[in-house]
């Protein structure tokens, strides 16, 4: 189902994640300079400093992402009004870092944010427990919020949910020294992970 955003966080609490996780979700904006957000925190939050992982769509019609103390992106993505994103993000709650993947309806996903340091305020949290949502202006539209702990393949040596050609090219050298550790049957699924993206 879809949520709308209003000018006060909206919260629901999720399985408590103290490990590795993503989160994943789709949102609308309903005009191209307004400030609507969608976050994850320890407790339900009420006020920005609440929020360990903080995704924007910014006034200035950009997405970015907290990084420690300051919004900023890795890619300058530029969103639409009306138009659909799929935002994917890979959480790491003992490292205290995220990253966030986009995807603009009908276009390939990008990579918004690498690595990211939860919100300055929130450095000490071990847990998250709740996503919440705000548009002080704008508005948005959020839907399918999805959580799911990760079970990454060996493969996935950065542990971003994704095995890229480097990966796979480091696990196919493993095989060959010795095929039974990777199996054969790892090494397809890593090329089949490898095939599909992110």
């Amino acid at each position: 189902g879809c949520s709308s955003s209003t000018a006060a966080w909206s919260t629901s609490q999720i399985q408590p994640q103290n490990g590795s996780f993503t989160f994943q979700y789709d949102a609308i904006p309903l005009t191209v300079d307004g400030d609507a957000l969608v976050a994850l925190s320890a407790a339900s939050g009420t006020s920005y400093n609440d929020f360990a992982v903080l995704v924007r769509f910014n006034t200035s019609g950009y997405i970015d992402s907290m990084n420690g103390g300051i919004y900023s992106s890795g890619t300058p993505l530029h969103y639409a009004a009306n138009t659909q994103y799929h935002f994917r993000i890979p959480v790491n709650v003992p490292a205290k870092t995220y990253s966030v993947y986009v995807t603009p309806q009908g276009v390939q996903e990008v990579l918004l944010a690498s690595d990211y340091a939860f919100r300055s305020e929130q450095s000490n949290t071990t847990q998250l427990s709740y996503w919440g949502h705000i548009s002080e202006t704008g508005g948005q539209s959020v839907c399918n919020p999805v959580i799911a702990s990760q079970q990454l393949h060996k493969s996935d040596t950065d542990k971003d949910g994704c095995v890229s050609s480097i990966e796979l090219s480091a696990f196919i050298d493993l095989w060959y020294l010795d095929s039974s550790n990777p199996t054969i049957r790892e090494l397809i699924e890593a090329i089949g992970l490898w095939k599909r993206g992110c």
